[in-house]
């Protein structure tokens, strides 16, 4: 089985920019899988430059297994767990049943995403700095990150994000880490057991990735801030670079 995923490009510090990307790469590494990797190539400035764009901001992430393609986010992690994933690895990543595993599912794919997208890319002291570090394959005139931007923010106004100015931005994120906190209370994981993650936990981690790898002007501010989530992010990043190895 050849396995392909055509991804947003990663940073130094992240496996993509694009958080759902970096989701994908870890079941997969937790699964054991080898796999290829293809990042997308933003359209340069033409006649139809807008509508490739909308296109590649639509439709990325696919995932390929072998000659078919997957492209919607729910679509490629069922078939990810289903088709990809020895029946033996996914069992953990399938423990999905309690209610607040859901609902941290759900908020982590959406609104926390939302939130680190925001920071990376509407907040100007970020933007800059963060894609900056966008490993690209090819340059891209700044003329075209500028206009991704545009259509990000235009995204964000529907999630009335772009509502709030930077003092209420940055109110709201701690609000959500404080929330988490609170949620994770004294559990190693999100998935209340102390052995190993589940989902809930991944879905959570690829947010707080973002926020905390560095890239931002606040990543330090958080990460000391909230030591519970800290010590968290600490075990997962252990937890996947073992199974890594395994």
């Amino acid at each position: 089985m050849k396995v392909k995923l055509v991804q947003w490009p990663g940073t130094d510090l992240s496996l993509s920019i694009f958080p759902r990307c970096n989701l994908f790469q870890y079941i997969l590494q937790l699964g054991g899988v080898d796999y290829e990797i293809e990042n997308v190539q933003l359209p340069t400035p033409g006649d139809n430059f807008k509508l490739e764009l909308m296109d590649k901001l639509l439709n990325t992430p696919v995932l390929y297994i072998d000659d078919k393609a997957y492209t919607d986010s729910t679509i490629i992690l069922d078939a990810l767990l289903k088709e990809v994933i020895a029946p033996d690895k996914v069992k953990n990543l399938k423990n999905l049943v309690s209610a607040s595993g859901l609902i941290l599912e759900q908020w982590g794919n959406n609104v926390f995403l939302n939130s680190l997208v925001y920071s990376r890319w509407v907040k100007v002291q970020n933007f800059e700095k963060f894609t900056a570090q966008i490993k690209w394959d090819e340059p891209v005139p700044q003329q075209v990150v500028n206009t991704v931007r545009l259509q990000i923010i235009r995204y964000l106004k529907k999630e009335l994000l772009t509502n709030l100015d930077e003092k209420g931005f940055d109110q709201y994120v701690k609000k959500q880490f404080w929330s988490l906190q609170f949620f994770l209370e004294d559990y190693y994981y999100f998935s209340k057991q102390d052995a190993y993650p589940d989902l809930s936990d991944l879905y959570i981690f690829m947010v707080v990735d973002g926020f905390f790898n560095g890239e931002l002007e606040e990543s330090e501010d958080l990460m000391h801030s909230y030591p519970q989530i800290y010590k968290w992010y600490l075990r997962m990043l252990k937890y996947i670079a073992i199974s890594q190895k395994s």
